[in-house]
């Protein structure tokens, strides 16, 4: 059995708890409705982000989208860093079994 699988574009936004309103709007936005999210803990360039307090929370959210939508969305979060907010952006190629569901 051969299952036919599909070309998308994954991003990953890292930011701060704080904006997560405000890019669930953006990634609306930029024509991607579909997203998952959540709070992480991590240390990097800007300390630990333990999650025990507002200001030092993560959240990840996961975009799975075409490459079209994909390029509209990294414009929008390259002006966010332009602005001076703090979010770091992964983006890969990825294979996604139902097409239609993104």
């Amino acid at each position: 059995m051969t299952i036919q699988l599909h070309h998308k574009k994954m991003i990953h936004i890292i930011a701060p708890t704080s904006m997560e309103h405000h890019l669930k709007k953006t990634i609306r936005g930029a024509g991607a409705y579909g997203f998952t999210y959540y709070t992480v803990k991590g240390e990097g360039e800007s300390g630990m982000q333990t999650g025990h307090l507002a200001g030092d929370s993560s959240t990840l959210f996961i975009v799975v989208t075409y490459e079209e939508k994909c390029s509209v969305l990294l414009d929008k979060l390259k002006t966010l860093k332009d602005r001076g907010h703090h979010i770091t952006v992964f983006v890969s190629d990825t294979e996604v079994m139902d097409s239609a569901k993104f």
